[in-house]
């Protein structure tokens, strides 16, 4: 901020004689007189400062480290305020002086621009003045209006200097950002085109798949759109927050995938879909007429396909972040998703979704253990003790573990409330565990079991809410 570093010079010479008397007085602190000081003129700063600072703290290292006294900064302060002293680019202390501290050097910026921090003239503090109010000749002049003319001169001036002043010589885009980098896939990457698709199919090997960066490349294609837009940006708005983008996470490549990207006659692209080399559909992102763009992931749980979708509104305008979340009824539809994966009656689950307050009990009754059950869950877990026979007449015993599956509807319940059912999709889930109460018998096959579940404690962590 004294030493303009590209230009290897000092903004004021009264800057390097700061700099020079405060480091002579560093080195009468620190030099016990057994050699030679090393502080000698003020020429000493003119080219290189940084590096001769570098060397004054190296040969004084106790200066690193020492607390600075009293008496030091009232050196300092009165250095700073001398006479002949061009006023400092910064506030040596918050006291009584504040304002002459932040307001003396602002016309000094405005002297010499190449004094600016990143010579950005936008930061300089203009001061009202004659030279400031030259052009405001417009009595009670609203602010749009000020700004307006602004920002229109502005378009004025770049139009006239790239375009000859031609708003037809302007080129169209898509939106505004750095252009394309047009990636081939590896040869590992199987590639079929069609007039209106292109179609990859990645390989079975995982080392054999493409770079991550690369493949959003690839399945982009060469022009900007609103897939690129959606898959390259950084940020998506949700809202007022911005939020890291999980679109492009999820499109990372995955062994024996089938990737086909649908396109109009004129090579825009209209959609895309993801399926497993089995055929099941995996992600889909496509666009509507009115830009609103559609990203759903698809699920299977058992023979029906559900599927979690994500909206947001494309705003080429906005650049460079274009991608802005639907937020209005995000929440209800992960709530309906969850109530349809995690219970055995949806109906009864959805129903009983909204209770006045999150302690209130919830039960579920009427399973009935049974041995095909019992033996499906211990394959699943792999449970192979010799009390759960398997297809044999003789088990009667449950493991007792099952109970948490059981108990499994009344957690979703409480999940899925008006109360805490916000960040579904962030959840993690800590921990269960199972023991036997005084006079409990075992688990057995026949047995009706019950559950009854209460909400003890919801507590906001530094993580996220946590509901035990």
């Amino acid at each position: 901020m004294m030493f303009l570093i590209h230009q290897s010079r000092w903004i004021h010479q009264s800057y390097r004689n700061l700099a020079f008397d405060f480091l002579q007085r560093i080195e009468h602190r620190f030099n016990e007189g057994a050699a030679p000081c090393i502080v000698q003129s003020c020429t000493q700063l003119d080219y290189d400062p940084f590096d001769f600072v570098v060397t004054v703290a190296t040969t004084y290292p106790a200066s690193q480290t020492q607390l600075i006294g009293s008496e030091d900064i009232q050196y300092f302060i009165s250095l700073c305020q001398r006479r002949n002293q061009k006023p400092v680019p910064f506030i040596p202390r918050m006291d009584d002086n504040f304002h002459t501290w932040f307001m003396k050097h602002t016309t000094g910026q405005s002297e010499d621009l190449d004094t600016i921090v990143d010579q950005d003239a936008q930061r300089v503090y203009i001061q009202q003045g004659p030279v400031a109010t030259q052009f405001s000749t417009k009595v009670n002049e609203p602010v749009k209006e000020i700004l307006d003319g602004i920002y229109h001169s502005q378009i004025a001036a770049l139009l006239d200097r790239y375009y000859g002043g031609d708003m037809s010589k302007v080129p169209a885009v898509e939106y505004l950002g750095a252009e394309p980098v047009v990636s081939t896939p590896p040869p590992s990457v199987i590639t079929a085109d069609s007039s209106l698709e292109r179609i990859y199919y990645l390989p079975t090997d995982e080392a054999l798949l493409p770079d991550h960066g690369t493949w959003i490349s690839t399945i982009c294609g060469p022009r900007k759109s609103w897939l690129r837009a959606l898959l390259t940006a950084p940020l998506i708005f949700q809202g007022s927050k911005a939020e890291g983008n999980y679109v492009r996470r999820m499109m990372r490549p995955r062994t024996g995938q089938i990737v086909t990207i649908y396109e109009d006659d004129g090579g825009s692209i209209q959609s895309l879909e993801i399926s497993s080399s089995s055929g099941c559909k995996e992600l889909g992102i496509s666009i509507n007429d009115t830009g609103v763009i559609e990203f759903s992931i698809y699920l299977s749980p058992e023979t029906t396909t559900h599927a979690l979708s994500f909206h947001f509104a494309y705003r080429p305008l906005q650049a460079p972040l274009p991608i802005h979340e639907v937020m209005d009824g995000r929440d209800d539809h992960i709530r309906q998703l969850y109530a349809i994966l995690g219970a055995r009656d949806r109906k009864q689950l959805l129903g009983a979704a909204t209770f006045p307050m999150p302690e209130d009990p919830i039960e579920f009754k009427g399973v009935v253990v049974t041995k095909e059950w019992v033996g499906e869950y211990c394959s699943v877990i792999g449970n192979h003790s010799e009390n759960y026979p398997p297809n044999s007449e003789r088990a009667t015993l449950a493991p007792m573990d099952m109970l948490a599956i059981v108990s499994m509807d009344n957690l979703f319940r409480s999940m899925i409330s008006e109360y805490v059912h916000n960040g579904l999709l962030n959840m993690v889930h800590l921990f269960n565990h199972t023991q036997y109460a005084d006079g409990a018998t075992p688990l057995k096959i026949g047995d009706t079991v019950s559950c009854k579940s209460v909400t003890s404690e919801l507590t906001n962590t530094d993580a996220d809410l946590s509901q035990r």
